[in-house]
């Protein structure tokens, strides 16, 4: 099933090779990478970032891949992904590790010339991540989840593929794929999420995921009607609003649009604080949006600037 659905992105998507596989050792990449060897009728590339964060565990990970890949015959390029402490300090480890993975892999891509970089989230990741957004105030376009294929590249090939039938898929071919310590440390609130969740019948898991999909088409709604009232000059610094629209949901539609347009990575404006800024935005002066963007008004334009 799990190569038939492989089978069955590629051709919905055009995806052609050389395609890069994420690996990490954990059952979802491996059964990826194995599901791929039997789906895929272009070249495999596997890609591995090992980020020394357990030590041994971290480089027993890398083995387990090496020794995967040179059964299944797939080349694979192993990157380096020490974390920068600067980045952990502001973004905690988990968004860290996602930057710099991510970082890593796209060098990978360019160096192999490969035309996407697949990774293995699957719907249980879906349904933890529509979960996580609701409860720490993600508004509609947050609900969207996680993107089958993104403008960067990356693609998710698995997000219709419950975990369970990722670990029959393994047991079937009798692979034992690597744990990672960390994804029972609760301190991370996915792990909180995902043990939550795990009490619930597994038709919740397909209900928060059909959330996502519900969310993708009326957000894809909404961005028309922001077309009509986008009424902007835009630089690569900054958006001067000449104009606002009336009703409240639109006003923070745009103000999402190019929050995001200018500070592409960032996770620090929720639902409400973009009710709250639509709100002022006609007693606004200076208001501080995101850690690198502010909202000023100049004469009678609103100006959102990144920091100088």
């Amino acid at each position: 099933m799990i190569s038939d659905t492989l089978r069955s992105f590629f051709q919905a998507h055009g995806i052609r090779g050389p395609l890069l596989l994420a690996v990490s050792g954990g059952g979802d990449s491996t059964a990826l990478l194995v599901a791929s060897t039997e789906a895929a009728d272009f070249p495999l590339i596997a890609g591995h970032v090992n980020h020394h964060l357990r030590g041994a565990e971290s480089d027993l990970d890398e083995q387990f891949v090496r020794d995967l890949c040179a059964r299944l015959e797939i080349p694979l390029h192993v990157a380096d992904g020490t974390l920068d402490p600067e980045l952990v300090r502001q973004f905690g480890v988990e968004a860290a590790a996602r930057e710099v993975r991510i970082a890593r892999l796209q060098e990978i891509r360019m160096t192999t010339g490969a035309a996407f970089i697949a990774t293995a989230h699957q719907k249980n990741d879906q349904a933890e991540t529509v979960l996580m957004r609701l409860m720490t105030g993600g508004g509609l376009a947050a609900l969207r989840g996680i993107h089958a294929v993104r403008e960067d590249g990356i693609i998710r090939p698995l997000l219709s593929v419950r975990r369970s039938e990722i670990d029959a898929f393994l047991r079937e071919r009798t692979i034992t794929p690597r744990s990672d310590s960390s994804n029972r440390d609760a301190r991370f609130l996915r792990n909180r999420v995902r043990a939550l969740l795990a009490e619930f019948d597994p038709s919740a898991i397909d209900n928060l995921a059909a959330v996502a999909e519900r969310a993708r088409d009326q957000v894809a709604i909404l961005e028309r009607l922001v077309d009509t009232v986008d009424n902007t000059i835009s630089t690569p610094s900054e958006t001067r609003f000449l104009s606002m629209p009336d009703a409240p949901s639109l006003r923070e539609a745009l103000l999402h649009r190019h929050i995001r347009r200018l500070d592409p990575a960032s996770r620090d404006v929720s639902a409400a604080d973009l009710q709250r800024l639509a709100r002022q935005l006609d007693s606004v002066k200076r208001v501080s949006v995101t850690k690198w963007l502010e909202l000023i008004r100049r004469g009678d334009a609103l100006i959102l600037r990144r920091w100088s």
